[in-house]
């Protein structure tokens, strides 16, 4: 089962996909791959740090221009770190024996076939059920480049985010 998560920057994506994780994890389901939560200073995002779903350990993965202390991709206002999309890259492919691979996010950079598209591809080429989150400015265009397969999509807003985890969870617990 393929499922995308999708919303406006800042609505819940990746929370919803957080109390997705834990819910499954708690009834005995193994997770893996990525999770992009906001850093944020003075309440203002700055970045996004790169969580692996198993290992809990963290990485940069983006901080505003002039905040990055890396050498990175540009992205809008934002630097992608490399060494936080080699991360990111290497915590999908370890969860090839996971039941739910979480993919947060799909951005401009991978549909431009850089960052982490290849893990993403060989994860939802795989027999596990796959979360990706997209922004809903991506969303049609991730659809189209990936129109060979089948997905349920969940657009975040703020009337659905807090009964959306339990939804998706179901889906995946009994497979529809």
């Amino acid at each position: 089962m393929n499922i995308v998560i999708t919303g406006n920057p800042g609505c819940g994506k990746t929370t919803v996909c957080e109390k997705v994780i834990r819910r499954l994890e708690e009834g005995g389901i193994r997770c893996g791959g990525i999770l992009c939560p906001e850093v944020k200073e003075n309440g203002r995002r700055v970045g996004t740090n790169a969580v692996d779903v198993m290992t809990r350990e963290e990485r940069i993965m983006a901080m505003l221009k002039n905040k990055a202390e890396f050498d990175g991709i540009e992205v809008g206002r934002y630097s992608l770190n490399r060494k936080g999309i080699e991360f990111g890259k290497d915590a999908i492919e370890n969860a090839m024996n996971c039941n739910v691979i979480v993919i947060d996010e799909i951005g401009p950079v991978e549909l431009s076939n850089d960052g982490m598209i290849d893990a993403a591809v060989k994860a939802l080429d795989s027999e596990n059920s796959v979360i990706v989150i997209v922004r809903s400015k991506l969303k049609k265009k991730f659809l189209e480049g990936f129109k060979d397969r089948e997905f349920i999509v969940f657009d975040v807003s703020e009337e659905n985010r807090k009964s959306l985890p339990e939804e998706i969870s179901r889906r995946i617990e009994n497979g529809n």
